[in-house]
């Protein structure tokens, strides 16, 4: 089958990718924004920044893909000229950008210049943002998507696995310094079973668990 007769995503399905990709890329920012400036203060993680540029070069190909409808390569380049009817000003920037796709690299070589390029990004995200505005002004999506219960049993029995409990929801003022640590276990052990106890009783009354999602407006 050729590249060209590849079934695709429909336009929806390709905007919804596009918002999922912005809004995770945007999360990422925000934390890095707000971990920094506010109390108490940290250094943002490396993790952060590199699901940062991930999520943005894919969605800013997607965009591009969608208003070019160039769906057999990632010459993001190309795919810009055919939507604007010029070149970008910054040749290098769409370049960092495909070899970013291509190669799987955000940070380093050989994507150097990429990681100082994010006042770049946004204001390339925002210029194709008012092309993909214009082309689908009345853009809305509800998508429901159902697991098997098998992932209901799961997360119940392993839940410990992905939960990562509050450690400051038992009142402590009352309790000498050595039985801190005690306190905490036992708080942490008390909402592990209340996470279990819900996915628990789920799946005695449900068959599936559901995921659904409502996006009415492309930001």
């Amino acid at each position: 089958m050729s590249a060209s007769s590849k079934p695709r995503a429909s336009d929806s399905e390709i905007l919804f990718l596009i918002t999922i990709r912005r809004q995770t890329a945007w999360e990422s920012m925000r934390n890095i924004v707000e971990g920094f400036g506010t109390p108490p203060h940290h250094i943002p993680s490396v993790t952060l920044l590199s699901n940062y540029f991930m999520n943005m070069v894919f969605c800013i190909e997607l965009m591009l893909k969608l208003l070019s409808r160039n769906w057999t390569s990632h010459d993001v380049g190309s795919m810009y000229q055919a939507v604007f009817g010029n070149s970008h000003p910054s040749s290098q920037l769409l370049q960092d950008v495909r070899s970013a796709i291509v190669d799987q690299k955000y940070l380093f070589e050989p994507v150097s210049g990429l990681s100082g390029s994010v006042p770049e990004l946004e204001s390339l995200y925002d210029e194709i943002l008012i092309k993909l505005k214009g082309r689908f002004p009345d853009f809305s999506i509800a998508s429901t998507v159902t697991l098997p219960n098998s992932f209901t049993e799961y997360i119940r029995d392993h839940a410990a696995r992905f939960c990562r409990l509050q450690s400051s929801t038992f009142d402590a003022s009352n309790l000498p310094p050595a039985n801190f640590g005690e306190a905490h276990v036992a708080d942490s052990h008390r909402q592990l079973q209340q996470v279990r106890q819900s996915f628990a009783d789920h799946a005695g009354k449900h068959s599936v668990f559901e995921f659904f999602t409502r996006i009415n407006s492309l930001t």
